[in-house]
């Protein structure tokens, strides 16, 4: 395998974790009670950490290019 298609497999497996985990923190707050504007505010939440994780990489990868 090259080192393209090892990232691109690392990548698909880091974006499975991250929805599993998200999956499980939206059903934990649907059990808690939380309202539908609280749990969109906890994805969006989420989502820009998860966004804030990958950048150095993404900046990294474009730099190289």
């Amino acid at each position: 395998m090259t080192a393209e298609s090892n990232d691109g497999q690392g990548r698909e497996q880091q974006r499975a974790i991250f929805i599993a985990n998200m999956q499980r923190q939206v059903e934990q707050a649907q059990a808690n009670g939380q309202s539908p504007e609280q749990i969109r505010a906890l994805t969006v939440a989420l989502a820009h950490a998860e966004m804030q994780r990958q950048m150095p990489r993404m900046i990294a990868n474009s730099r190289s290019w």
